[in-house]
This record gives structure tokens, sequence and C-alpha cells, in this order.
């Protein structure tokens, strides 16, 4: 029996988005992505540091459920 040989794919030399991963602070599974251009911070449901006004955006962790609140950081 021969062995065939394969040639690998060169990489891709062109990335047209870059995005920055939000992680659950609970599991460590990706939540959501964000631009590179803003900030977030995220608290979770029970967390005394949270504000106290309303969060810009509400994700659940697909992984372990937990409910994360993203507040955008404007400086």
């Amino acid at each position: 029996m021969e062995k065939k040989l394969t040639k690998a794919m060169p990489a891709v030399s062109h990335i047209y988005r870059r995005r920055f991963a939000v992680l659950c602070p609970e599991c460590g599974a990706r939540v959501c992505d964000i631009s590179p251009g803003s900030r977030v911070e995220q608290f979770t449901e029970n967390d005394e540091k949270r504000p106290s006004w309303e969060p810009d955006v509400f994700v659940k962790c697909s992984a372990c459920k937990t409910e994360l609140y993203l507040y955008k950081i404007t400086e």
C-alpha cells in the first residue's frame, strides 16, 4: 500500500475583520464578540460591583446559562 502525501493549504493572508471575544467569568466559554474599538465591562447577576443603571447588553452564556450584563465604557 502506497502512502499518499497531501500538501497543507497555505494560511489565510488577509484578515478583514478582527474581533475580541468576551469570555464568561464563570466557565470561560466565549459568549460574544466585540469590535476592537469598543470596550465593555461585564458583571454577573449577583455581583455587588454592578452599577445600578440598566446595562447596554444582556447576554446569556450557552455553556453554563449565566446571565451577563455588559456595560459600554465611554472615555
